[in-house]
C-alpha cells in the first residue's frame, strides 16, 4: 500500500470511530468553522472518490497491457 491510501484509510477509520462514539459538545460552532468543516468533509469524500477512480484505472491498465485473457 502506498502512503496516500494508508492515510486515507486512517482518516476513514478515525472518522468512523468518532461517529460511533459521539459526545455532547457544549460549545458553539461559528459559521466560519462550520463551513471549514463542511469543506474538509467534502474534500475528503472527493479525495476518496478520485483515489478509487485512479486505482480502478490503474488495475484496468495493468490487465489491458498484458496478454491476460479470461475464458
Amino acid at each position: 500500500m502506498n502512503t496516500i491510501s494508508i492515510n486515507v484509510a486512517f482518516i476513514v477509520a478515525f472518522l468512523t470511530v468518532l461517529s460511533i462514539f459521539p459526545c455532547d459538545a457544549k460549545a458553539y460552532i461559528d459559521p466560519g468553522t462550520g463551513s471549514l468543516m463542511l469543506q474538509y468533509v467534502s474534500s475528503g469524500i472527493l479525495l476518496g472518490l478520485l483515489s478509487l477512480k485512479a486505482t480502478v484505472s490503474h488495475i484496468r491498465r495493468v490487465f489491458q497491457s498484458s496478454n491476460f485473457r479470461i475464458g
